[in-house]
């Protein structure tokens, strides 16, 4: 390449020596990685929960985070609250659901099981997860009253919890654990 030309050999970024890839060059701080992964399995919760009370009874996608803020603002609270609860219930759902993807982390670092059967034990947490919010937290400290919920939704829950948040989170943790994610 001539030297006056725009991209110039020389400033071009060189491959790290000992077969590394460019990759490599950058580290990625766990907590992104956390939260990243945190954010993604809410969001895939809030979604399907969104779908599924769309298609079953005609919800506006808003009531599911809604519900979610009257746990700690109790229901008509949280309802009459619009777009500012809904945020509220949003960001509460992230928080517990990136608990929840750095708890499988923090377990994976101590289990190497947990590392190596990602798919069975995620989804073995995932079950847990669901278990431990809505049968203990969210009935005994929620502000909202609790009331019966269709068993469909119970088990189209427990599904969700399985494959949208357990695996995905043990998926997190192994490639972490890995090194495949300490880099950018």
């Amino acid at each position: 390449m001539k030297a006056n030309h725009p991209l110039r050999s020389d400033l071009l970024p060189t491959r790290p020596a000992q077969g590394g890839t460019m990759a490599d060059t950058r580290a990625l701080p766990l907590w992104s990685w956390l939260l990243f992964g945190g954010v993604l399995v809410g969001t895939l919760d809030l979604a399907f929960a969104a779908g599924f009370w769309s298609l079953r009874s005609g919800v506006a996608p808003i009531r599911i985070p809604q519900s979610i803020a009257s746990w700690v603002l109790g229901r008509d609270a949280a309802i009459s609250g619009g777009m500012a609860t809904a945020l509220l219930g949003a960001a509460l759902y992230y928080y517990l659901t990136t608990a929840m993807v750095t708890g499988y982390h923090l377990l994976a670092g101590r289990f190497p099981l947990l590392q190596r059967r990602p798919l069975t034990m995620g989804a073995v947490y995932g079950v847990l997860m669901y278990a431990l919010l809505f049968q203990l937290i969210v009935p005994h400290w929620s502000a909202a009253p609790s009331r019966p919920e269709p068993l469909a939704w119970t088990l189209a829950c427990i599904a969700a919890y399985a494959v949208l948040i357990g695996i995905p989170a043990a998926l997190f943790a192994r490639q972490w654990h890995a090194g495949q994610l300490r880099s950018w």
